[in-house]
């Protein structure tokens, strides 16, 4: 993983430390179902790139910021 890179970061943050607790401590209960959503429709290893995708511009940016902050 290249912790410069924030696609590394984001997807390392999604598939190792994402989880209800650390969304709702962010987010809210919303951005959790939409995260739900794409892991039932795209299994684990694909629900970042959907939920990213549906995602608006404002949140997508602060959970980007929060892998790249967690891994660096």
């Amino acid at each position: 993983m290249n912790p410069k890179s924030e696609l590394d970061c984001f997807l390392f943050y999604m598939w190792n430390v994402w989880g209800y607790d650390e969304c709702v401590s962010h987010f809210n209960e919303h951005i959790w179902s939409k995260w739900v959503e794409a892991d039932e429709q795209s299994g684990y290893k694909g629900a970042p790139a959907k939920f990213y995708a549906e995602l608006d511009d404002k949140t997508r940016k602060a959970i980007v910021e929060l892998a790249v902050a967690y891994y660096n």
